[in-house]
């Protein structure tokens, strides 16, 4: 299930990511991009797994779900959502 919930944003980000790269650095920054998700996304669980089971799992999924909405709504905000557009 972890992979579904993903889906949607895989092809936004790529997207994203391939119109506003130069095409000389598409590569490094496709990288290094995918590194730095991967090396995190163990931290973020083990942070989390401490987090839920001191505090409980109902304030640490309410706490990590407003977060990011928290994200979302921010991103809305950003000069870089209207990028490409003439």
């Amino acid at each position: 299930m972890p992979q579904a919930s993903r889906t949607p944003s895989c092809p936004a980000s790529m997207s994203l990511r391939q119109e506003v790269t130069p095409e000389h650095l598409l590569g490094r920054v496709t990288s290094a991009f995918w590194t730095l998700q991967y090396a995190a996304a163990p931290i973020g669980a083990a942070v989390l797994a401490w987090a839920a089971e001191t505090q409980g799992t109902t304030p640490v999924a309410l706490t990590a779900g407003a977060a990011c909405v928290l994200l979302a709504a921010t991103a809305w905000f950003t000069p870089i959502r209207g990028a490409g557009r003439s």
